[in-house]
């Protein structure tokens, strides 16, 4: 993985976000129902699509080697 294309910015924001929710996720102490919603808008937010999009092209290349 090559984050060169992502900035450090957009990967710390992103981290940010799974900062704040992971740990009442991840110990039951929220409702995911509620929870998950606002994840999601958050990564949306935060530029997850740009990195995920990123990730899976380098992966694509990277098999095609």
């Amino acid at each position: 993985w090559s984050s060169d294309v992502c900035s450090s910015d957009l990967l710390s924001n992103i981290s940010n976000v799974m900062n704040q929710y992971l740990d009442g996720l991840n110990t039951g102490t929220v409702d995911p129902d509620e929870t998950l919603p606002k994840l999601k808008d958050a990564l949306d937010k935060a530029g997850y699509d740009k990195v995920l999009k990123e990730m899976q092209k380098q992966y694509d290349e990277f098999r095609q080697e």
